[in-house]
């Protein structure tokens, strides 16, 4: 029979942290943003003091799964509604339960939250990749009497390493391979190009240097280059999440997560990635280059040699950072329309925020 602990507080999770690490190994489709290093920053910045509500699903005595949620408070245009929601900072993070068993954890722990005091006004269940869900959240809250709404959020493109790095090269277009030699011969002429790769291991491998004067730079790329990726600023650059990010790097260092691609010539920052790596899954929390004529080509550099790199080291996946399309398109294997299930509770103002789709928030 299953049953459901419910953890409310950072102190509470405490010894459960061994025990989420090892679920989080055997999750499909694990990323960074499904840890407990990232659930105690986001935790911090974004939702105290609002709720946690851990809920780990056991099976006699062994643990099936997690499922994260927070409740957070979100301005509407109807007022002020409580959120019951994933730990999610922005629709290009996917999330979903942790574990081996992630539907029989998210149809208990649906269970559980019906069957517990309502303390949320609307459950908000996104950004969820269909790739690795395969209609799970869907059926569940069918399941359980939840007639949720089904949304698209934005694309997002990765590239699966099926092979090695010679095989996933061949299978590109013509023009994109013409067009990194035409690039890297740019950059040659223009001076001495230098690619930095920073992936520490982390404390527990004694490799937690932080490097903040790779951080930096990009961060400094970030607020300053032109012909960004992002139409807003990205997160390291943006006002309201900035302090977060460089607050969870020193963290994720020795979580042994960071995965940060510099691109540089003469010591001149132009083109960089900065993102956080589990499990072979890579995925980019943002990604600039410098768009002027000076160093024409040093996105299209970046990007082939962070590829190559990722799968020399036998990564899986490589998720880009949320962007334009049109940048994106002859690198990418794979392209995810994100998923998001929204149920209003049966109270005349949410069934009326319902019909307004006023809500707005981090997500």
């Amino acid at each position: 029979m299953l049953r459901v602990k419910e953890i409310n507080s950072l102190a509470e999770l405490q010894p459960y942290r061994l025990l989420w690490r090892k679920l989080l190994g055997e999750t499909r489709g694990a990323t960074f943003f499904q840890s407990p290093t990232w659930l105690e920053a986001y935790w911090h910045a974004f939702v105290h003091p609002g709720r946690l509500r851990v809920l780990i699903v056991y099976a006699g005595d062994e643990a099936l799964g997690i499922v994260p949620l927070v409740v957070c408070h979100r301005r509407t245009r109807l007022g002020n509604c409580r959120v019951l929601t994933y730990p999610v900072l922005r629709t290009g993070l996917f999330y979903g339960p942790i574990g081996p068993n992630p539907t029989a954890s998210l149809l208990e722990a649906l269970r559980h939250i019906r069957q517990t005091p309502r303390d949320w006004d609307v459950l908000d269940l996104g950004t969820i990749d269909p790739t690795v869900d395969c209609g799970r959240t869907e059926h569940a809250l069918q399941r359980m009497g939840l007639s949720a709404r089904r949304t698209s959020t934005s694309l997002s493109m990765a590239v699966r390493f099926e092979s090695d790095w010679h095989t996933y090269w061949a299978s590109r277009s013509e023009q994109c391979r013409e067009n990194v030699c035409w690039a890297e011969s740019n950059l040659a002429a223009k001076g001495n190009v230098e690619y930095v790769h920073y992936r520490p291991g982390g404390t527990a491998a004694d490799d937690d240097d932080p490097r903040w004067d790779l951080y930096n730079a990009c961060v400094e790329m970030a607020s300053q280059a032109k012909g960004s990726l992002f139409m807003d600023a990205g997160p390291l650059a943006n006002p309201a999440t900035e302090s977060f990010v460089y607050d969870l790097h020193h963290q994720a260092v020795e979580a042994g997560a960071v995965d940060l691609h510099l691109l540089k010539v003469d010591d001149t920052p132009v083109a960089f990635s900065y993102g956080y790596c589990v499990h072979g899954h890579t995925v980019a929390l943002e990604s600039d280059f410098y768009s002027g004529t000076a160093f024409q080509g040093a996105g299209a550099v970046l990007k082939a040699r962070l590829l190559q790199r990722c799968c020399s080291l036998g990564d899986r996946r490589y998720t880009f950072a949320a962007g334009s399309l049109r940048h994106l398109h002859r690198w990418q294997t794979d392209m995810i329309a994100g998923e998001r299930y929204t149920y209003f509770a049966h109270t005349p103002r949410m069934q009326l925020l319902r019909f307004t789709q006023s809500l707005v928030g981090l997500g």
